[in-house]
C-alpha cells in the first residue's frame, strides 16, 4: 500500500496518502512505521504520520512518556504541531487528561486549542470545570483564534 500511495500524485493541500499508512502501520509495528518516516513525500504528510506514531506510541503503554521521548526524533520546530496533531488523534477524554503532561506550555496551548476546536465540532463529554481548566492552557493567540 505504501509503495502504491507514492506513485499516486498528492492532493489539493499538498498531501499524499503515505503519512496516512505510516499511521496506520504504526499501530502494529512502529519500527517499521518509523523506517518509513524518510519516504514521506511532504512535511503535512510527515506530520500525519509522525501523529499517527504518537498515537501508537501512546496506546502500548497508556502513558505520554514514550511519545515525549518520540518528539527527539521529530525536528523541534514541529514538536508544537505534533502534539496538537496528536490530541486529535486521541479519545476526547484522554486528551483532557493529558494536557497537564505534555513538555511546553506551547505544546499545551496549542494541544488545548485542537481539543477546544474538535469539543466544539462534537460531542462534548467534558464538565464546565474542565473546559475552564482546558481554556487555562491557551495563550493570547490561541484565544483569539478561537474568538474569547
Amino acid at each position: 500500500m505504501f509503495k502504491l500511495a507514492l506513485e499516486y500524485p498528492a492532493d489539493e493541500s499538498g498531501s499524499g496518502w503515505e503519512g496516512s499508512i505510516v499511521g496506520a502501520i504504526a499501530q502494529k509495528d512502529i519500527t517499521k512505521a518509523k523506517e518509513l518516516l524518510p519516504q514521506v513525500r511532504d512535511e503535512q504528510g510527515r506530520m500525519t504520520a509522525y501523529a499517527g506514531i504518537g498515537h501508537a506510541l501512546f496506546n502500548q503503554n497508556n502513558s505520554m512518556d514514550s511519545v515525549i521521548e518520540f518528539t527527539e526524533e521529530i525536528p523541534d520546530d514541529q514538536h508544537v504541531v505534533f502534539y496538537g496533531e496528536l490530541v486529535m488523534r486521541l479519545r476526547k477524554q484522554v486528551a483532557y487528561e493529558q494536557l497537564d503532561k505534555l513538555p511546553t506550555p506551547e505544546a499545551q496551548a496549542r494541544a488545548a486549542l485542537k481539543l477546544l476546536q474538535r469539543l466544539a465540532e462534537s460531542y462534548n463529554p467534558l464538565t464546565d470545570e474542565q473546559m475552564e481548566h482546558i481554556e487555562s492552557f491557551l495563550t493570547e493567540t490561541e484565544r483569539n483564534i478561537l474568538g474569547l
